[in-house]
């Protein structure tokens, strides 16, 4: 990145930032950060901790997540995080000799663990709002699939009532045929 260089850390996402100073914790020393209040109140949180142990040298990287409704626009050099130290009585023989001692980048190891989806509110709520569109066009053809049957259904029923009327005048004028031609024997 370039100096003065913005990027933008999406609503429900998470990114990895690290410091432009490189520091030492002495072992007599306990360092703790915390995002600046301007940052943490438009929704950033640190959700990498909040202590450097005594005896890391290197720069701090922070895993960060942007718990806000809105991206949030940060700038290369922008200052972000506090830092203060707390004293030790005296030195710790347990001294921090970890893997991120000496560490100067973001490596390719750190971006693949931001891969993936990421369940945060933002995502949840498009996802819902998704499959609220998806139900209500479904739900939408269903009905006008239904309403069609229903009217096909009506059609066959008037003209099935219309035929059995049909039958039933037949039937009644056969059967008028047939009373008058017996009753004319009769005679």
């Amino acid at each position: 990145m370039k100096d003065l260089e913005q990027f933008t850390i999406p609503p429900g996402q998470l990114a990895i930032l690290i410091t432009e100073e490189t520091i030492k914790v002495p072992t007599d020393l306990l360092a703790f950060i915390s995002i600046k209040a301007s940052i943490k109140f438009k929704g950033l949180v640190n959700v990498s901790g909040f202590h450097v142990d005594p005896g890391f040298n290197g720069k701090l990287k922070f895993s960060v997540y942007n718990a806000g409704s809105e991206g949030l626009v940060l700038e290369r050099g922008q200052p972000a995080f506090s830092i203060w130290f707390a004293t030790f009585d005296r030195p710790t023989d347990l001294a921090y000799n970890g893997v991120h001692n000496h560490q100067a980048r973001i490596t390719p190891a750190d971006v693949m663990y931001l891969q993936g989806d990421v369940a945060s509110p933002a995502h949840l709520l498009e996802k819902i709002k998704s499959l609220e569109t998806s139900f209500t066009e479904k739900l939408a053809t269903s009905k006008n699939e239904t309403d069609t049957k229903i009217e096909a259904m009506a059609l066959k029923c008037g003209l099935i009532s219309w035929g059995l009327r049909l039958i039933g005048a037949l039937i009644i004028v056969g059967l008028a045929k047939i009373i008058w031609n017996l009753s004319i024997l009769e005679l």
